[in-house]
Order: structure tokens, then C-alpha cells, then sequence
């Protein structure tokens, strides 16, 4: 949950930075698309592990042959 939260707080903070620069726009919906972005990648890695644990994917190929 830290790296869906340190990505929402990173990506508010390149926001804020966008925001003092000219030519930039600040966008809030950016903030969120990054806080998907992290949540998304937790939730791979988190199921891949799954995955690795309980050797799903050597079945998923054994039924494709």
C-alpha cells in the first residue's frame, strides 16, 4: 500500500511542479491516473506472486498443450 500511496504523493508533487511552470497545466486527474498506475502495479506483482506460490501458471500451460 506504500507504493500506491508514494506514487499518488510523487506524481502531486511533478503536478505542483507543472503548476509553476509556464506552459504546464496542473491537472488533478493526472494525480489520480498516477495513484491507479501504482495500484495497478501492486496488484500485478501481488498476483504474480500469488501465482508463483501456488504454481498456477505451470498449470495454466500444461492444460494449453
Amino acid at each position: 500500500m506504500f507504493a500506491v500511496v508514494a506514487t499518488a504523493l510523487l506524481g502531486w508533487l511533478d503536478e505542483g511542479i507543472q503548476w509553476l511552470l509556464p506552459k504546464r497545466v496542473y491537472d488533478l486527474l493526472d494525480v489520480g491516473f498516477n495513484a491507479l498506475a501504482g495500484l495497478a502495479a501492486v496488484s500485478a506483482i501481488l498476483f504474480m506472486e500469488w501465482a508463483r506460490r501456488w504454481d498456477v501458471l505451470k498449470r495454466i500451460r500444461r492444460r494449453a498443450h
